[in-house]
């Protein structure tokens, strides 16, 4: 974990200071629990804090973000910097995150536009309009999120959600340091709509569920090869897509049935017996995947894995 630490501390230093050594530190005060007693509250409260708050009646008093400049041309601020780093490595831990807690530390954001800028697109990128839907809070500023809302939407979302951004920095649920290129144009962005259509819509619902598997799938095989942080969200947003209209999943069964998506084959629901198993649920709706499953002997298991196709997942 040290040396995976300093080399994400060496190449998020060395890429902030190629794009002009500032940046802005983003946080979720609402999670300071996680850090209370860590000096990266201590010195964030004692500096520049830049609050972002969302303009919507439920999230007033519930949710805002905080913005942190740093400047890499201070010492100081390269150990705040560095301090930052070591907290969001700690907060991936795999029980940890099964518990719940969160991740206070979103990102480090790159962009040499006016910070107001910045305050206003989060916020009001957060908030989306959906016809027939209504508006949702959608968290891409979270950095278990944004990785799986980047695989949903197309290259203009992704370049309307990260649009005062020059580049977005956060650490992955696999502790890699990931980022995207924002297409900040040196202007204010006048709207904010991703004009999410249905199919979006639909994948973005199975967000949550998808993060709650992730979380299942690093914690158990945290001491095992597995699937990448991005490959695994592919395979999963492909898989719950498919899944039959009206098929009703509880947190148990999406669990489940993301788990077997990861650990058994990324099409196993395509083979006659897990159709079967979807047409009984359909059925009945009381019925349970998390049951039906349990009557799959390993034998049959083998059967199914060897009998799915092997097509590669498209984004």
């Amino acid at each position: 974990m040290k040396q995976r630490a300093e080399e994400i501390k060496h190449e998020l230093s060395e890429k902030i200071l190629s794009e002009g050594g500032k940046c802005l530190l983003l946080v979720d005060p609402t999670l300071k629990f996680m850090c209370e007693e860590n000096e990266l509250w201590n010195r964030m409260i004692e500096g520049n804090v830049c609050q972002v708050s969302f303009d919507h009646p439920e999230l007033f008093g519930v949710l805002e973000l905080w913005l942190i400049p740093v400047n890499l041309k201070y010492k100081e601020d390269i150990d705040f910097l560095y301090l930052s780093v070591d907290v969001a490595l700690n907060e991936i831990n795999p029980d940890a995150l099964e518990k719940g807690k969160g991740r206070f530390i979103c990102g480090w954001l790159s962009s040499p536009g006016d910070i107001k800028f910045i305050v206003e697109h989060i916020s009001s990128t957060a908030i989306q309009k959906v016809a027939g839907e209504g508006e949702f809070l959608l968290r891409f500023f979270d950095a278990a999120i944004i990785g799986l809302v980047l695989n949903v939407l197309d290259e203009w979302q992704q370049s309307r959600l990260l649009g005062s951004i020059q580049r977005w920095y956060y650490i992955d649920g696999d502790g890699k340091l990931s980022s995207k290129k924002g297409s900040y144009t040196y202007s204010q962005q006048m709207s904010y709509s991703l004009s999410l259509n249905p199919q979006a819509w639909k994948l973005i619902q199975q967000i949550p569920k998808i993060n709650s598997v992730l979380r299942r799938y690093r914690k158990e095989y945290q001491y095992q090869e597995r699937f990448s942080e991005h490959k695994a969200c592919l395979m999963l947003l492909t898989a719950f897509h498919s899944t039959p209209e009206g098929l009703l999943f509880n947190d148990d069964d999406s669990i489940l049935f993301g788990m077997h998506t990861l650990t058994k084959h990324p099409f196993f629901y395509r083979h006659k017996v897990i159709e079967n198993i979807f047409h009984k649920m359909k059925r009945d709706k009381n019925a349970s995947y998390c049951l039906l499953v349990d009557k799959i002997t390993s034998d049959d298991w083998n059967v199914i894995i060897n009998e799915c196709p092997s097509e590669k997942i498209s984004k």
